[in-house]
């Protein structure tokens, strides 16, 4: 993963950052996340541009690559297909900061996904979390680390946050300190032992399954000035 993030600044002011995130695809399915925010974060936005349907940098995606994106109310995700030149069924499927999604890489060989934009700042940023529900998110900005310690997200007792590696599920139980003898940091592995948060890179989806009865915020404050 290789990015870079760009601002003017006066020492007391400063503009919104500007940026580019970039993603080598190993064959498979990789968790993936746009964090920026271009002119359209559609998949026509992002991976059609122009007459070329190129991505910004140019390069196009090889044909028979997939997009799923996670749709709640149905509980299985949407499949987008590239032809080569578009998206099937349709390119208005949105890949917002703050949603993941998978993107499948059939072609055998390694390819690199490009963002660029504007990153978010200013403000409270919100993500909504379904009671006792499956959300496929993503950090809002791109920031890696701790998913509590850096990225803001503050579970409730009987959460979940599942990563993926590229071959399999990585899962991390939120128990709070209703243990903190056996656990001390409040988080259990998928093997029931004590582990650290998790951590998130840039550019990454992940789930958060929700145990609680009552919807959820991730909410966060964050400034590039700072």
């Amino acid at each position: 993963m290789g990015y870079r993030f760009y601002k003017l600044s006066n020492g007391t002011n400063c503009s919104r950052a500007i940026g580019f995130e970039r993603l080598t695809v190993e064959p498979g399915t990789t968790a993936i996340a746009n964090q920026l925010d271009a002119p359209s974060n559609t998949l026509d936005g992002l991976f059609n541009i122009g007459s070329g349907h190129t991505m910004i940098d140019g390069t196009v995606l090889p044909p028979g690559t997939q997009i799923q994106k996670w749709n709640g109310s149905e509980g299985a995700c949407d499949v987008s297909t590239w032809s080569g030149t578009s998206w099937s069924p349709n390119g208005n499927v949105t890949l917002n900061p703050g949603e993941g999604a998978f993107i499948d890489n059939n072609s055998g060989s390694p390819f690199v996904v490009t963002f660029v934009g504007l990153v978010r700042d200013g403000g409270q940023l919100v993500i909504s979390l379904e009671a006792n529900a499956s959300s496929f998110v993503s950090s809002e900005v791109p920031q890696a680390g701790g998913v509590q310690s850096t990225l803001g997200y503050n579970p409730e007792m009987g959460d979940a946050v599942w990563t993926w590696s590229g071959t399999d599920w990585l899962i991390y139980n939120y128990l709070g300190d209703a243990d903190p003898v056996d656990y001390p940091t409040g988080w259990m592995d998928q093997n029931g032992n004590s582990c650290p948060e998790p951590v998130i890179d840039v550019g990454e989806g992940f789930w958060i399954i929700t145990g609680s009865a009552s919807d959820e915020t991730w909410t966060r404050t964050f400034s590039a000035c700072h």
